[in-house]
């Protein structure tokens, strides 16, 4: 197909855009993507399908080739009726990694629907591995964490626990110390989150914060640290 050159390389799309296999139309987009930016170009036939699988494979070409400059349409392609492609398009975007992108999908987070919202935080929170950490601590320290965006910004404090990624400590030492007088309950609920997952990374790092909360944190801090110290230790890593 190389060797045929460009001209190639609109039949190649439409071909993908038909109901052939997914064997088959995995392997014509490796060959679209070895076109380079002549297959590039074809993105914009393949995100507007009707056909899901074809949409998967413009998120595919947009991931292959990467950079800022696919951020436009992936941006569309969270906003998706099909939730399996919001998430394929959550997976791209994180695969980026830029503070740009940590943007885009925090943008998508506040603005979207709330069906939306709730299919980019159980993608984010599929993703078990560090990719996910940087987004969950662009959450806690740009996200509200009052009214409406409670709950996101909780299960954004949960989720880093349930990762142990060492990278959430700092944003989770942030989140054990914000609160307001007012508003006891939430504070409270907020603040042992944090603790709970401080105390499930247990990395030194993580354990010095939760012991110099109890040391010498506010009281409500320390009320909230004290429970979890026990399992902290326990769980200690190593450096």
């Amino acid at each position: 197909c190389l060797s045929l050159g460009e001209e190639v390389v609109r039949p190649l799309a439409e071909t993908i855009s038909t109901d052939v296999s997914d064997r088959v139309r995995d392997r014509l987009s490796l060959i679209l993507v070895s076109f380079g930016q002549a297959g590039r170009r074809q993105v914009e036939r393949l995100k507007n399908s009707e056909n899901p699988a074809v949409r998967r494979t413009a998120i595919m070409l947009l991931r292959e080739f990467g950079g800022e400059e696919a951020l436009p349409e992936l941006t569309e392609m969270l906003r998706d009726r099909s939730p399996q492609i919001q998430r394929e398009a959550v997976r791209a975007i994180l695969n980026i990694g830029s503070r740009r992108a940590l943007e885009v999908l925090q943008a998508a987070i506040i603005h979207g629907s709330v069906e939306s919202r709730e299919t980019i935080m159980k993608s984010l929170a599929s993703i078990r591995d560090d990719r996910a950490a940087p987004m969950f601590g662009f959450i806690i320290s740009h996200v509200d964490h009052k009214g409406e965006l409670l709950p996101l910004y909780l299960s954004a404090i949960e989720a880093l626990g349930s990762l142990k990624s060492p990278d959430g400590v700092e944003s989770l030492r942030e989140a054990l110390y914000r609160g307001e007088w007012w508003a006891p309950r939430r504070t409270a609920s907020l603040r042992s989150a944090a603790a709970a997952s401080l105390a499930r990374i247990a990395t030194p790092e993580a354990l010095e914060v939760l012991e110099q909360a109890l040391s010498g944190g506010p009281r409500g801090v320390r009320s909230a640290v004290r429970p979890h110290m026990s399992s902290a230790r326990s769980r200690q890593k190593p450096r």
